[in-house]
């Protein structure tokens, strides 16, 4: 669940206009990055849509999923912000064991790749080929490029929401929705694509939806008359969000007829003190370390001490792995009080007893005596649990604490 925080006020306003049923058609929130905004938005459509809670919303219930992933027809996205600083930054929480919530940041790390691969498939975006200043140099692909990395990204995508395996995210997967970022980073909000979102508006009529249109201040003076229009006769049932950093930063010609269409939210900075209670609350992290700018930059801060300290773990964790006479319940003490990159580590050591399998199962089988056999039946036995590890590792959401005890326990038995 998206819990907000350090934004009362604008939480309390917006509570009350929904439950006194005096919503305003056009809502602009504007505030810091990173303050609370777009989740803010999406907690008030699970709020209206949920099917188990009448006072809030489960987080649970296939309507608040499907708005938490961007599929339901009642949410509407257009963005251009990055995303995939957090994106990377989850998925490296989760791999090096940095975090003690894996299952939360797997939640938050499927909205965000949700918002991403929605942009693109709403298509209300136009892609800038030509070179500006504004934009992200990037990596320009052209479309066939762009179609080959999407499916990839697409069955990574599927095959994470069925299984939560976080291994699925391999260094080209991880560029490719880079690559996708890019290009999203190089496009505008044209009159194309507010035409089209007003047509599949009215294609497409429900109870009630809400349209979010993220960086308002982006967007062309030109462009922002269709938008005021749509704004002005909005189909029944539609409500428009809006968020930008700043309204100082909206052309003039914009922000006073824009002012007059909504409902204005200012969304406060986080201090230092909120920062570090959503690090440690939200995203699990237990490391001391101090807050940065923001949370994004926070959390790439402690990922980068993480990794540091975990490759020095590592070392350790495995020498102990080696020895013969370290007892089970020390080994298992120490893989729970401390920090591992331990995914790597499983699959070194799988590789490691796969090898001894190999090696002693050529020997055996040169000679036939029944003391031979014997030993040939204990290899069948460690293959086969060699085998369901690896199954439990590339298809389940089978802790690596628990993949890791069941290797040392492997090779304290067989070899």
């Amino acid at each position: 669940m998206a819990k907000i925080y350090g934004q009362k006020i604008p939480l309390k306003i917006l509570a009350n206009a929904w439950q006194n049923r005096r919503l305003h058609h056009s809502v602009l929130l504007y505030g810091p990055e990173q303050s609370g905004k777009l989740e803010t938005i999406l907690n008030l459509a699970k709020t209206m849509h949920c099917k188990k809670s009448s006072k809030g919303f489960c987080d649970r219930c296939s309507s608040c999923r499907d708005i938490h992933l961007l599929r339901s027809p009642s949410v509407l996205l257009t963005a251009t912000d990055d995303r995939m600083t957090n994106i990377k930054n989850y998925i490296t929480l989760i791999k090096k064991n940095i975090s003690s919530a894996a299952n939360k940041l797997k939640y938050y790390l499927s909205g965000e790749l949700a918002n991403i691969l929605n942009r693109h498939k709403f298509g209300f975006l136009k892609r800038v080929s030509s070179e500006k200043k504004s934009f992200p140099a990037g990596i320009k692909l052209t479309d066939k490029k762009l179609e080959n990395s999407l499916e990839e990204i697409y069955n990574v995508y599927h095959n994470f929401l069925k299984s939560g395996n976080i291994n699925l995210f391999s260094e080209n997967v991880i560029n490719k929705l880079q690559s996708l970022q890019d290009t999203l980073d190089r496009s505008i909000l044209t009159a194309d694509g507010i035409k089209k979102m007003t047509a599949m508006i009215k294609k497409t009529p429900v109870t009630r939806r809400i349209i979010i249109i993220q960086n308002i201040h982006l967007i062309n003076s030109n462009i922002a008359a269709f938008l005021l229009k749509l704004l002005e006769e909005p189909p029944p049932g539609n409500y428009f969000f809006l968020t930008a950093d700043n309204p100082a930063d909206i052309a003039p010609a914009v922000i006073t007829p824009l002012q007059s269409r909504c409902m204005e939210l200012k969304f406060n900075k986080l201090n230092p003190g909120l920062i570090t209670r959503i690090c440690r609350e939200k995203f699990g992290i237990k490391q001391d370390f101090t807050p940065a700018a923001t949370i994004t930059e926070t959390l790439k801060a402690v990922t980068d001490s993480g990794i540091q300290k975990n490759k020095n773990n590592d070392q350790d964790l495995l020498e102990i792995f080696s020895k013969k006479d370290y007892n089970f319940y020390q080994f298992e003490d120490k893989v729970n009080k401390n920090n591992y990159t331990l995914g790597n580590l499983i699959q070194m050591q799988m590789e490691k007893i796969q090898k001894y399998i190999n090696e002693k199962y050529n020997s055996l089988t040169a000679g036939h005596t029944v003391a031979e056999h014997n030993d040939i039946y204990r290899l069948h036995r460690l293959q086969k649990a060699v085998q369901q590890i690896s199954y439990l590792k590339n298809n389940t959401n089978v802790a690596d604490k628990t993949l890791l005890t069941r290797l040392y326990l492997l090779k304290k038995q067989f070899v």
